[in-house]
């Protein structure tokens, strides 16, 4: 089966609800390539019914010749119609008289233009781009510079109303329906979890399989596209497509912050969270956060949408603790993996290899490390896997964020130092990600003593109720479930070979089990 270039995502649905609605304009923020802009494409196409990109209706704030400055100053020569005129002037000649909704991309840009630009301006501008009736507007634009410029606050008052909406990497089930072409295997796991059912052995093992390539190239579109346009399934040509990212995002450093950084920072930006993948270095990352310049390079991670940062939580109870020992992952997890590949690269030598690094300083080839995991999967041997734990947490909490979950972590070193992965902020339910065997879950046991509930992600395809409030999930499943679906099902008592395997300790040692 030919497989689309177009990959489908979960925002689709989000501009498709838009255009139905009343809003007179439609705002996408996110990272860098994450496809916002192939993806409002592909709806103007598919709605106008409009085959060359030429002929769409798009102005780049940045890179479409004077399109900014006449947007700052309001003017637009050469007759009645704003808008109309933008695009004569910029030479830009779309089918306007058939798609009635103009796309504007690089919308930070605006709240860039100039320094310091008032709340007032650049709602003036805003409402001057949407004062005309003939238009509807999709905005989309780096989430770095919509946070710097507050772009997100200054247009929630703008006439006839705009919609938010944050854009993510491709997450697991959106590469799953990509790989498959559609959801039916999606459909049927859910379909298994809300009646409390086994999944079935092969459906586990390929979805194991695919989560676990996942874990290699990501949810970037390019690093996706690259992995599947090929027959070797190299995970190098995924890297490779999405090599120059670490450059993108330094030069956005240097673009918005370049009044408040005096230093060549390079990669560096970076390798302090690339430490904390082991044990989550705190006292590292906190001495970083209170060292400048170096909390601007946070502060830039965070906003960006490249870091996301997770919130201890020490009791029950509200507010989160905003600072103190906070943790860190990547917004994908394919990005991640080539910041290790980079840095990994200048180390010659293992005792030179920072810390949170040594566990993969023999992974200089992914393609190799990849295949050797895949043979463990299928029980046909391979090399052990070095750090597998901490890369399927990185999944889970990036896919959750996609999922809009709302969720902290519970660390704390009295009575007993303890700490649980994520905790789920609208009822306290706590979730362990676990790759291996199951000698070290007392605190996750001691945990739904308490009352609440613990679901316990592991490779086996198991689910239900192993202990009162313990439950059972398959890796991958929590990436096919909201928060609201995840908490609204009922589970059942887990099967006898469930408890069996638990009480073993250890993964079994068959097919789709590593």
């Amino acid at each position: 089966m030919a497989r689309e270039e177009y990959i489908k995502r979960n925002i689709d649905k989000t501009i498709i609800d838009w255009f139905k609605g009343t809003n007179k304009a439609l705002m996408i923020l996110g990272a860098r390539q994450i496809g916002k802009t192939e993806s409002i494409k592909h709806f103007l196409k598919s709605q106008f019914r409009i085959d060359e990109d030429e002929r769409l209706p798009i102005l780049n704030i940045e890179t479409t010749p004077g399109v900014k400055e006449a947007i700052i100053s309001g003017k637009a020569e050469g007759g009645s119609s704003f808008i109309r005129n933008l695009f004569a002037n910029a030479g830009v000649y779309a089918d306007l008289d058939i798609c009635k909704v103009v796309f504007i991309d690089e919308i930070q840009a605006i709240s860039n233009l100039k320094k310091n630009m008032a709340k007032e301006e650049i709602k003036a501008i805003m409402s001057k781009l949407m004062e005309e009736d003939e238009f509807r507007f999709i905005f989309s634009g780096s989430l770095l510079g919509a946070k710097i410029g507050n772009l997100e606050e200054f247009t929630k008052e703008l006439p006839g109303g705009i919609t938010h909406s944050r854009m993510y990497p491709i997450n697991y089930a959106e590469f799953i329906e990509y790989a498959d072409g559609n959801r039916k295997r999606i459909e049927t796991v859910r379909d298994e979890i809300f009646s409390s059912k086994t999944i079935d052995e092969d459906n586990h093992v390929y979805l194991l399989k695919k989560f676990a390539e996942y874990s290699f190239i990501g949810g970037m579109p390019k690093s996706v596209l690259a992995y599947f346009d090929n027959d070797g399934f190299m995970v190098s040509n995924s890297m490779d497509a999405i090599s120059t990212l670490v450059d993108d995002y330094i030069q956005d450093t240097e673009k918005y912050y370049e009044d408040e950084l005096n230093t060549d920072i390079g990669i560096n930006i970076f390798e302090y969270l690339l430490s904390g993948l082991k044990e989550n270095d705190k006292k590292r990352l906190m001495k970083k956060l209170n060292d400048d310049p170096e909390r601007i390079l946070y502060e830039f991670i965070i906003d960006s949408d490249v870091g996301l940062l997770v919130k201890n939580i020490k009791e029950l109870a509200l507010p989160i603790s905003e600072q103190k020992e906070p943790k860190t992952y990547f917004n994908d997890v394919g990005f991640m993996r080539l910041l290790i590949k980079k840095s990994l690269e200048k180390y010659k030598k293992f005792e030179d290899t920072p810390k949170g690094l040594k566990d993969y300083f023999d992974v200089r080839n992914l393609d190799d490390v990849k295949n050797d995991f895949l043979n463990l999967v299928d029980n046909n041997g391979g090399a052990k896997m070095n750090g597998v734990g901490r890369i399927f947490e990185q999944i889970i909490a990036q896919d959750m964020k996609s999922n809009s979950y709302s969720f902290a972590y519970s660390y704390k070193k009295k009575p007993v130092e303890s700490e649980l992965e994520f905790i789920l902020i609208d009822d306290y339910s706590a979730i362990e990600v676990k790759s291996g065997g199951f000698e070290d879950y007392p605190s996750s046991l001691e945990y739904a003593k308490t009352g609440k509930k613990v679901f316990f992600l592991t490779m086996l395809p198991y689910l239900g109720e192993y202990k009162t409030n313990f439950i059972l999930l398959p890796i991958y499943a929590l990436c096919f479930l909201n928060q609201k679906e995840l908490l609204s099902v009922i589970f059942k008592e887990a099967g006898s070979r469930a408890k069996e395997v638990l009480l073993n300790g250890k993964l079994p040692n068959t097919k789709g089990f590593c």
